[in-house]
């Protein structure tokens, strides 16, 4: 068991960083969160969303996964309401013509870093793809690595697009650059969010 553990590290590790750090809702707040340099806000959201996500992960791997195969209208129920939460974060990002507020409205902190993974079809898709990669469900030392792995790479993949923000910050610094960086991140929310209410039929 040990030696199949340490096989599965740097698969599991790799599988983590590239969905974590991947274009996505998630991150695209994160960015737009570290534009303002509100380190504190950031640091809430970017935490709230890698433990959202970590527990989604461990809660599917000890079997709520059977229980959305089995009843699939749950799933796209999920879907749907997630991808309708992301284009109202959009719509509220693109129509914005001051910095995004780090308030409740506007997706800052850490319960809407944790409930918006719950609500983010690319973070249950990312679950479910990797349990059936590493097969964790029927076994609890691979989920458990699996779950430790994710937590670590999801806080500094999602962490790295906050970063970025505060590196591309000055370039904000008027008006109508800020306003267009809005509609850029806004806009693309919203076509995210259609991709995302879309893929199951496509």
């Amino acid at each position: 068991m040990i030696s199949q553990l340490a096989t599965a590290i740097l698969p599991m590790a790799l599988f983590s960083l590239t969905t974590s750090i991947s274009p996505g809702p998630v991150n695209f707040i994160a960015l737009s969160l570290g534009t303002q340099k509100h380190k504190r806000q950031a640091f809430a959201f970017v935490s709230g969303a890698t433990i959202g996500f970590t527990v989604l992960l461990a809660l599917l791997g000890l079997g709520m996964e059977q229980l959305l195969t089995t009843y699939q209208p749950l799933l796209t129920v999920f879907n749907l309401l997630g991808s309708l939460f992301i284009a109202y974060l959009g719509y509220k990002i693109f129509t914005s013509r001051s910095p995004i507020s780090t308030n409740q409205n506007n997706g800052g902190g850490f319960m809407h870093g944790f409930l918006l993974q719950w609500l983010n079809p690319k973070a249950w898709g990312s679950c479910l793809a990797g349990h059936a990669a590493f097969q964790t469900s029927n076994a609890p030392e691979l989920l458990a690595l699996f779950t430790l792995i994710y937590l670590i790479v999801c806080f500094v993949g999602v962490g790295s697009w906050a970063v970025a923000g505060t590196q591309i910050s000055h370039l904000l610094s008027n008006q109508r650059t800020l306003c267009l960086f809005n509609r850029i991140m806004g806009g693309a929310l919203i076509l995210l969010a259609l991709f995302l209410a879309l893929q199951p039929y496509l």
